[in-house]
């Protein structure tokens, strides 16, 4: 029987449920687990919850504060099968949906999605629209949504004063006009958190960390700049998982980077520099999936940040290049120009003493003995020098 179901040595332990062809395995004896094997088996079809992306919706595997990674689990546990879909790409709404979930878009859909969502809801399809509710006055309008605004908290307690709520099948009477208020701060971590999800800090450290990693590249053994800037990637990379990040945004950032790298390697005489300043600013923009300003790159800082990373390029390329025009100081091409003492008469042959080493030398002119010299070619181990005029 375990030839027969393919179940290995490592399987022990495993359940097979076989009916009429259909065939579930299960390595539990989770009473949820082998429930959902035999309705699997039995009923032979596994009904999908599609999520619909592409509008900055939340995502279903999302494990943060905000995400629905927890509902995603309930439903699976309940014998449903999760999927993403995004509408403008595949054209069409998938043929096994059993329901469509929408959480939360933050921009609106294209007409063809439009018209996709209703033929499908005109067809029997089912929706599941979770909706953030306006921040104006006009949610009052909207039946069963939002009962009251108040402009601050005391203004909060005045209007909930006098209100009745049912609690254990009896009504209470709210009495908030005279209550105490009890102020709870923040902890320092939670602090923390707040100052990292802003969306200004999340691209300054990342800018950092990106501009210390390539300064510890091109200077090993620094040490500083590599840790400062793993620690600046890492509380960006936090950063940017909690906010909803852009991977157009972040592929463009990172070809700004390389760019940057680039130019101090190739004499591109400002090209890839130029390159470069045009993603970081596009991928800045790019970064964050969301039509709210405040959850966005200021443009404040994309300029701070453009015009910091276009003088760090620009100073080091003019470094390269006073580097390339410096004279060598190594090396047989480091002899040429020194000076030195002709350590015996050469006529034309001789030796002499150039960086504390004695050298045979030939002079195109008779050098006597103890005559500064100057270093004019070298071939092999034998320099062709020149008398020095005093």
């Amino acid at each position: 029987v375990a030839r027969q179901y393919d179940i290995q040595s490592s399987g022990y332990g495993t359940v097979v449920f076989d009916y009429e062809g259909r065939i579930e395995r299960v390595v539990s004896t989770d009473e949820q687990e082998l429930t959902n094997a035999l309705i699997k088996a039995v009923e032979g079809n596994e009904q999908t919850v599609y999520f619909v992306q592409g509008h900055g919706e939340r995502s279903p595997e999302n494990t943060e504060q905000d995400g629905y990674s927890t509902l995603t689990e309930g439903l699976r546990r309940d014998n449903l099968k999760v999927e993403s879909v995004v509408l403008a790409q595949t054209g069409a709404v998938p043929a096994d949906a059993a329901v469509l979930v929408i959480a939360g878009p933050d921009i609106d859909f294209l007409p063809a999605e439009v018209e996709l969502l209703r033929g499908y809801l005109e067809g029997g399809g089912k929706a599941l629209f979770l909706l953030d509710p306006p921040e104006t006055t006009e949610a009052l309008d909207v039946p069963n949504l939002i009962e009251l605004i108040a402009e601050d908290m005391n203004d909060l307690l005045a209007k909930l004063d006098g209100r009745l709520v049912e609690k254990n099948e009896s009504q209470i009477e709210i009495a908030s006009l005279d209550a105490p208020l009890i102020e709870v701060e923040m902890t320092a971590f939670q602090s923390l958190r707040s100052i990292l999800v802003n969306p200004n800090v999340a691209m300054a450290l990342g800018s950092i960390g990106a501009t210390a990693i390539m300064i510890e590249l091109y200077s090993p053994g620094a040490i500083l700049p590599g840790v400062v800037g793993a620690i600046c990637l890492i509380l960006a990379g936090y950063s940017m998982s909690v906010l909803p990040v852009s991977g157009t945004g972040i592929a463009l950032i990172v070809l700004a980077a390389l760019l940057f790298g680039l130019e101090i390697k190739v004499q591109s005489f400002g090209v890839l520099t130029a390159g470069g300043i045009v993603c970081l600013v596009l991928g800045s923009l790019f970064l964050f999936r969301t039509p709210d300003p405040a959850i966005r790159v200021s443009l404040q800082m994309i300029v701070a940040i453009a015009v910091v990373c276009a003088g760090m390029a620009v100073l080091m390329m003019l470094t390269v290049f006073k580097v390339h025009k410096t004279q060598v100081s190594t090396g047989r091409e480091g002899l040429v120009h020194e000076r030195g003492i002709a350590h015996s008469a050469l006529d034309p042959r001789g030796k002499v003493l150039v960086h504390g080493e004695i050298w045979d030398a030939v002079a195109k002119t008779n050098v006597v003995e103890g005559q500064e010299i100057e270093v004019e070619s070298v071939e092999g181990l034998t320099l062709t020098i020149k008398p020095v005029q005093s």
